[in-house]
Order: C-alpha cells, then structure tokens, then sequence
C-alpha cells in the first residue's frame, strides 16, 4: 500500500540527469486503505463546518507529483457546490451516480473529464462511489466559485423530491 508519505528511493542525481524517484509496483486492497475522511478537513472556517460531519467515505490509493488516484463514497443527495482543484480530473462511477449541473446524470461505469475548471454535483438518490484521478499530486487545494453564503443547501432530500431533477443553482 502506498501513500504519500511512503519514501521513495531517489538514485543519484549527477550533473547531467536530475534526480528521479523510482518508484515500486504495489497491490492494494481498498478494504485494507486507512478511511482518511475524518483525518482533519482540507477546509478551514466556516467551509470545514459546513462538511464536517456529512458521512462519507474518502481512501487515497495513490499520491505522486504528476498523479493522485481517491476513492469516495458519498452519502445520498449530497451536494458539492461550484469548486475547482487546479488540476485536471477524471471521474469514474463505481456504484450509484453524480448528478452534475443538474443536467447530467452519471452512473455506474459511467465517467466525466474535466479539465482544470470548475464542475458541482449531486450524488445520486442511492449515494455514490467513485474513482478521482489528477493530473497533479501532493496536497490538492479546493477552490470554490462562489462564496458559501451563496450555496445550496448541503443534502439535497431525494425521498421529498424523487421525480424532481436536482438543482445546483445558488440560494
């Protein structure tokens, strides 16, 4: 099992060729992978308040410089507003869905790209599992587009709202 504070080999920098960390092939079990969800937010203030306590599930498989694989299960109807990572991302649907914009459903097998730029989504009536996979590693921040007091609601509640598609429209 690898995570990001496992070291690295370095072999000997020389003046012509810079250092390089070689890295090992591993196996991972994900059963095995430490729940890291409740390890301290990556927010502060006001933001962290807001996901403190929300449920969920969050498991680093893998954090290089150039790559950062996660994975995540999220309770039914959260709701993830505007936000960006300053990286490119690669979502892929394990088990239930993410609605995203509230126009695009994503289920299982299922994937969204999106470059370094600012996506928000629903997690579906069943909750979701998911893959997120960086372009970048090391500590990724969170940027988000709009000012908390401008965010929905934190759940959106799927069993008052079953035929209703989701909204990620600010309050």
């Amino acid at each position: 099992m690898a995570t990001d504070t496992d070291e690295k080999r370095a072999e000997p920098a020389s003046p012509e060729k810079p250092a390089t960390r070689k890295l090992k092939p591993f196996f991972y079990n994900l059963a095995d992978l430490r729940d890291v969800s409740n390890a301290g937010t990556p927010f502060s203030g006001e933001i962290a308040r807001h996901f403190a306590n929300v449920g969920g599930v969050v498991k680093q498989i893998l954090n290089i410089p150039s790559l950062r694989v996660v994975y995540y299960r999220f309770e039914p109807g959260l709701r993830l507003p505007y936000h960006n990572h300053g990286a490119n991302q690669l979502t892929f649907i394990l088990e239930g869905s993410l609605y995203y914009g509230g126009k695009r459903v994503t289920s299982e097998g299922m994937g969204f790209f999106t470059p370094a730029q600012d996506y928000a989504w629903i997690a579906g009536p069943e909750g979701a599992e998911i893959l997120e996979i960086h372009d970048r590693g090391g500590h990724l921040e969170t940027f988000f587009r709009d000012p908390i007091e401008q965010w929905p609601s934190l759940f959106f509640d799927w069993n008052q709202n079953p035929n209703r598609s989701p909204e990620l429209k600010r309050k």
